[in-house]
């Protein structure tokens, strides 16, 4: 019986290297929504200035209410996590981080821009949290 064990020692580490894999793409892809969006954004002030006829003070709004709305959910974010697990957390991440995005192509004045940046705070403070 001893190759049998071999057998399934090596069919063992294949699946766990599949998933330290998969892991690992899905926590690299959760940093990347942080990263794309705290860069996207300097690059689409100027353009969303002129488009909205935004003041500085709105400037900074536009800007900082994704971060704090991804610190707040990041706060919530572990309850979810211990309730419905990390799979489930990472769909809902996803899934907000999508829709907060489809709210801003459709943005149509400065109220709707700012609700489309809080709902994308919300996915990218949950997915930060879930994905190390």
């Amino acid at each position: 019986g001893s190759w049998v064990e071999e057998g399934q020692r090596r069919i063992r580490s294949s699946e766990v290297s599949y998933r330290m894999n998969y892991l690992t793409c899905v926590a690299a892809i959760g940093g990347f929504l942080f990263g794309y969006d705290t860069g996207v954004i300097s690059g689409a002030m100027p353009p969303l200035k002129r488009a909205f006829d935004l003041t500085t003070k709105q400037e900074e709004v536009v800007v900082s209410s994704t971060i704090f709305a991804a610190f707040i959910a990041s706060l919530w974010g572990g309850s979810l996590n211990n309730t419905f697990g990390r799979r489930i957390a990472v769909l809902f991440s996803a899934s907000v981080f999508t829709f907060g995005s489809l709210m801003l192509s459709i943005a149509w004045n400065y109220s709707s821009l700012i609700f489309g940046r809080v709902v994308v705070g919300i996915g990218i403070g949950v997915g930060s949290l879930t994905t190390p």
